[in-house]
């Protein structure tokens, strides 16, 4: 079943940036806010790809605390709930809400990223922050 759904590789930040495809507003106000996001979001694939991001992971089992660096099938296992990119799917979205002041969504099964908080999400930092947030809250973190 896995080498049926999921491509037997491991995705490289190209592969997992050009799955999600961000669906773009027509105000040119917000649309380059959200270029700057989807500029964050290569950024920070980049950097898991070079194996630049390192966070604390509790181990529920010992009670340890090691420090775990991510790879992208930590981000996969958080957006997509596998680590692999699905071969029976071609594409997921990026999504875009200026007003909510929730917290960015995930929807594992009908793959799609909803960024909200737009204008905070254009500082690097924050949205690095809010990221971790997700992969880290994800079912099956540091089991990938």
């Amino acid at each position: 079943a896995n080498s049926y759904l999921s491509e037997d590789c491991n995705p490289t930040a190209h592969d997992v940036g050009s799955f999600f495809i961000p669906e773009f507003s027509t105000d040119a106000d917000q649309k380059a806010t959200e270029e700057m996001i989807i500029y964050n979001w290569n950024k920070f694939l980049k950097k898991i790809e070079k194996s630049k991001i390192i966070t604390p992971w509790l181990d529920v089992n010992d009670g340890n605390q090691p420090d775990v660096t991510l790879n992208m099938g930590h981000v996969l296992q958080s957006l997509l709930g596998c680590t692999r990119l699905p071969v029976n799917l071609s594409y997921g979205t990026i999504q875009f809400d200026h007003i909510s002041r929730h917290l960015p969504k995930v929807n594992t099964c009908a793959p799609s990223i909803l960024f909200t908080k737009t204008k905070e999400l254009e500082n690097y930092e924050t949205f690095e922050e809010i990221l971790l947030y997700i992969i880290v809250g994800s079912y099956g973190f540091g089991t990938a």
